[in-house]
C-alpha cells in the first residue's frame, strides 16, 4: 500500500510540476511580449515626437479658391472744380460787303460808299475756364469675385509650435519609462 501511495504522490507530484513549468512559460513569454510592446512603444512614441518637432518648424500652405458675387451700392458724391487750359489761335477771314452812308456838305443827300473786303482775323486765346461739378452718382452693380488665393501658415511662428514641442517633450519623456 505504501507502494501505491508512493505512486499517487509521485503522479501528483508530476501533474504539479508540469503545471508549474506550464505558468512559468506561460508567465515568461506574456513578460517577453509585454517586453517586446514596451519597446514597440518606444520607438513609435520617440518617432511622434520626432514628428511633432518637424511640424512645430513647418509651414501649412493652402489655396482659397473664391467664387463668389459681390453686390456694391453707394452713392458718389462730386463736389471739384476743373481747371480745364484753353490755348487755341482762331484764325478767320470775314467778309465784309455793305454800303456806307456818306454826307458830303455839298451833296444833296448821303452818298453810299460800297466796301468789299475780305479781314483776316487772327485771334489767339489763352485762359483758363474753371468747371465746377457738383453731382452726386448713383453706383449700384453686382461685381464677380473669382479668386485663387494663396496662403501659408509658417507654425513656428503661431502659438501651436509651444504646444507641439510641449507635447514631443512629454511623448519623449513616456518612451523613457
Amino acid at each position: 500500500m505504501e507502494h501505491k501511495l508512493i505512486s499517487k504522490w509521485g503522479c501528483l507530484q508530476l501533474v504539479l510540476v508540469t503545471l508549474v513549468l506550464f505558468s512559468l512559460t506561460l508567465s515568461v513569454g506574456t513578460i517577453i511580449f509585454l517586453l517586446e510592446v514596451k519597446n514597440t512603444a518606444q520607438v513609435v512614441l520617440e518617432q511622434a515626437a520626432t514628428d511633432l518637432t518637424t511640424l512645430s518648424e513647418s509651414s501649412i500652405k493652402y489655396t482659397i479658391h473664391l467664387s463668389q458675387t459681390v453686390p456694391i451700392q453707394a452713392e458718389v458724391i462730386l463736389n471739384e472744380k476743373f481747371s480745364v487750359p484753353i490755348d487755341i489761335v482762331i484764325s478767320q477771314t470775314i467778309p465784309i460787303n455793305t454800303n456806307i452812308p456818306f454826307q458830303l456838305p455839298f451833296s444833296a443827300g448821303p452818298i453810299n460808299i460800297p466796301i468789299s473786303v475780305d479781314v483776316p482775323i487772327n485771334m489767339p486765346i489763352q485762359t483758363e475756364v474753371v468747371v465746377p461739378i457738383n453731382r452726386t452718382v448713383p453706383i449700384s452693380v453686382e461685381l464677380p469675385l473669382v479668386l485663387d488665393v494663396p496662403m501659408e501658415i509658417a507654425i513656428n511662428k503661431t502659438l501651436l509650435k509651444d504646444y507641439l514641442l510641449n507635447l514631443a517633450e512629454i511623448l519623449r519623456n513616456i518612451s523613457k519609462k
